[in-house]
């Protein structure tokens, strides 16, 4: 299994805009991991924007980050994003 596991209670970001998110619970599939034997694949259960849905560890491995280390880019709508020069116009 990956290096990165998240545990029930974590507070995780979505790479692409930063968004956060909460791991509510995970399961083990019948599935082994990729590269471990022995080990089974997880299923997550994440809580982002009001929905709750499951995601399949690498999913969540792929998308989401804790808040160290690699930071998110900025949303486009924050406040301290400045939009570029129109072109063409």
């Amino acid at each position: 299994m990956s290096k990165q596991t998240f545990e029930p209670g974590s507070l995780i970001f979505r790479v692409k805009t930063g968004q956060p998110a909460i791991v509510l619970a995970w399961k083990e599939t019948k599935k082994e991991a990729y590269g471990a034997p022995g080990q089974k694949r997880r299923l997550y259960r994440i809580f982002e924007d009001g929905r709750t849905f499951w995601k399949h560890d690498v999913e969540v491995f792929a998308e989401y980050r804790t808040d160290g280390g690699n930071d998110p880019l900025p949303a486009q709508n924050e406040p301290w994003v400045r939009p570029g020069p129109r072109r063409g116009r």
